[in-house]
């Protein structure tokens, strides 16, 4: 997790990220829902791919360590299609039917699913604050269905 200031913990960092990923996410569920009466699902995917692509960019240099096989790469390529961009294209799609709310309770579950391909795909351990996490992300997910 990333340290805010000086005096925060690496807990109150991950929140405020979390915070911050969650209100930009819903920005883009806004504009997605204006942008896809106009646009194809496709373009608006790609609009979003290539500002997330230029915002990310200036952080490349101090990302992990780049995989040295090519089975890593292959696996890395999977788990940003199906857990990433499959679940954005069928958000896209869905919010051209449904309502906002009701696609970001399904888009809502796609940490969960990145967790479970990289438990696979990487054999990343599954914690039991990664399990109570994932459980808090279905149950939220759930409740916002029913409402």
């Amino acid at each position: 997790m990333v340290k805010i200031d000086k005096g925060a913990t690496s807990l109150e960092g991950g929140t405020v990220l979390g915070l911050a990923s969650a209100a930009l996410f819903a920005i883009f569920g806004i504009l997605s829902k204006t942008l896809t009466t106009r646009l194809t699902t496709i373009t608006v995917s790609l609009y979003q791919n290539v500002i997330v692509f230029v915002v990310l960019l200036p952080f490349l240099p101090f990302a992990a360590p780049v995989p040295d096989e090519s089975i890593e790469w292959i696996a890395l390529g999977l788990l940003g299609v199906v857990t990433t961009a499959l679940m954005h294209q069928l958000y896209l799609f869905a919010l051209k039917r449904l309502s906002p709310g009701t696609c970001s309770g399904f888009i809502a579950l796609e940490p969960v699913y990145a967790i479970l391909f990289a438990a696979v795909l990487f054999a990343e351990p599954v914690t039991l604050t990664v399990i109570i996490s994932g459980m808090l992300i279905f149950v939220a997910s759930f409740l916002l269905l029913k409402l």
